[in-house]
């Protein structure tokens, strides 16, 4: 019996020091990111300001997008307005998660752009600032999309692939036509 709460106790300890872990590397990781001087994002950061205007805030305002894909720009605005704040301490920083709050989406990262923030908002980790931010440096915000885009449909295929060669008997190909299914439907 001593053994068993002796293994039970060793697993907790790695679970507790594991996730403790992980919370450092992800702290880390933002820190990393927001390490990269925001002048060096403020080009494409403008670029993709520019084209977030020309689709519009809303879903339902973007006209250019033919039915069955919408993009949410206004998450988008709220997501490059975090991004792009200029930085003090990147430790700190990357806790915080400052913003400016405008009169609208687009108000908002044209000050965050320029620097000031005037809020913060810190309830949730900002874990996609790791990829964000340093895509910003080389990529606006149209092929930061195309990127995303393609890096999700090579892994699709790598995880029908690998479905299809473990059942055999064509598990990922049903798979497949099931999930195309559910993005036509």
């Amino acid at each position: 019996m001593l053994t068993n709460k002796c293994v039970v106790g060793k697993r907790v300890l790695i679970v507790a020091l594991s996730t403790i872990m992980v919370g450092i590397l992800f702290w880390l990781l933002m820190a990393a990111a927001y390490a990269i001087p925001s002048t060096q994002l403020t080009t494409k950061a403008n670029q993709s300001r520019a084209i977030l205007k020309q689709e519009g805030v809303l879903w339902m305002q973007n006209a250019a997008l033919t039915s069955g894909a919408h993009y949410d720009n206004y998450t988008t605005y709220h997501m490059l307005n975090i991004a792009v704040q200029s930085v003090d301490n990147p430790f700190l920083d990357a806790v915080s998660s400052r913003l400016y709050q405008g009169s609208d989406p687009d108000d908002g990262l044209m000050h965050a752009i320029a620097g000031e923030s005037n809020a913060a908002y810190q309830r949730y980790w900002h874990g996609y600032v790791t990829f964000l931010r340093p895509l910003l440096v080389f990529f606006d915000i149209k092929q930061i999309r195309l990127i995303c885009q393609t890096t999700f449909f090579v892994l699709l295929v790598a995880v029908v692939a690998r479905l299809t060669m473990r059942m055999r008997m064509g598990g990922g190909v049903f798979s497949a036509l099931f999930l195309r299914a559910v993005f036509v439907f």
